[in-house]
């Protein structure tokens, strides 16, 4: 896949309950189908819940004939929901992040199919990486940010996509999402045109589905470190705060040297942030660390390991 030419974040519409109750209701009318894409770890009790409410509904787990079938805790279902059924009430009332709605034409398997090739995509590094497109939060993210044809091709078959969303009452409402391949379109010619790739994987992350992601990732991490610091050393985090005027900055100038040098799982950062606060402050940008910490994001532990072992000669008088 090539990307094409970036865009401005685009903006979708949102409906209530009621609306799209009705919605599905015309759907269902006209020979569509309603599916659901269900991210089963949203909540603890949703597996449970799933089975207990599925009665008579079709279901695949979509990580099946892929590298991740065996991520059961985390695998993601693709439902075809039935008027009437009581795993569409139940979801509709949940205020969980559990997924989203899919409106289409095409048959249930290449459907499923359609959403299991998109399970592993290629980062902008190069690397391959598991793709959580169940998980309604990062959707919600990450779709603005798609141009038209990326759009299309991340909807496939999909004539219109339905993402819970919380309004600014805490009410749910559903970010309503079309497909803009569908332009001129019915939703049958949608599917029967649709063909799925033939090779995987083929979805490549731009850096710009990434940005903002990438900075809520950076304000969690300042969050919990910070936390972490304050609850195990209490003593280091009256020194940090007091340097930098506050715990949060001190350890948001460590996050930031750690992500700069390619770390990107919180274990790691931590790990860097309790190695450079054995330093005196300001040390994690010195020429030694970024020595040590080169290859840092093909071989974090190596790096890391280096780091801890320079420590000596640079605190000793």
């Amino acid at each position: 896949m090539t990307a094409p030419a970036i865009q401005a974040p685009r903006a979708f519409g949102s409906i209530t309950t009621s609306e799209l109750i009705d919605v599905l209701r015309t759907t269902r009318s006209t020979g569509l189908h309603v599916d659901v894409v269900l991210a089963i770890d949203s909540g603890p009790d949703l597996l449970h819940d799933f089975f207990s409410l599925n009665t008579g509904c079709q279901y695949r787990p979509i990580l099946a004939e892929t590298p991740y079938a065996k991520l059961l805790s985390t695998m993601p279902y693709w439902v075809r929901l039935e008027a009437g059924c009581e795993l569409e009430s139940y979801l509709l009332a949940s205020f969980l992040d559990w997924g989203f709605l899919a409106i289409t034409a095409a048959n249930g398997e290449l459907h499923c199919r359609h959403w299991r090739s998109l399970c592993e995509v290629v980062l902008p590094s190069g690397a391959k990486s598991f793709y959580r497109f169940q998980d309604s939060a990062a959707l919600r993210r990450m779709i603005p940010m798609y141009t038209d044809q990326e759009l299309g091709w991340f909807m496939g078959p999909v004539a219109r996509l339905f993402i819970p969303v919380s309004n600014a009452e805490g009410e749910r409402q559903w970010l309503d999402v079309g497909n803009p391949s569908l332009l001129g379109r019915t939703e049958q010619e949608l599917a029967e045109n649709y063909r799925l790739a033939s090779e995987r994987p083929w979805w490549e992350v731009r850096e710009e589905h990434l940005a903002d992601m990438e900075q809520k990732k950076r304000a969690a991490l300042i969050y919990n470190l910070s936390n972490v610091l304050m609850g195990e050393s209490p003593y280091t985090a009256l020194m940090v705060e007091k340097h930098y005027g506050s715990v949060e900055s001190g350890i948001k100038e460590n996050v930031d040297a750690a992500m700069g040098y390619g770390l990107s799982e919180q274990e790691h950062i931590l790990l860097f942030t309790q190695i450079c606060l054995l330093w005196p402050f300001g040390s994690q940008n010195k020429p030694e660390v970024a020595q040590a910490m080169h290859g840092a994001d093909k071989d974090p532990f190596s790096a890391l390991k280096r780091l801890y072992e320079i420590i000596p000669a640079q605190t000793a008088p």
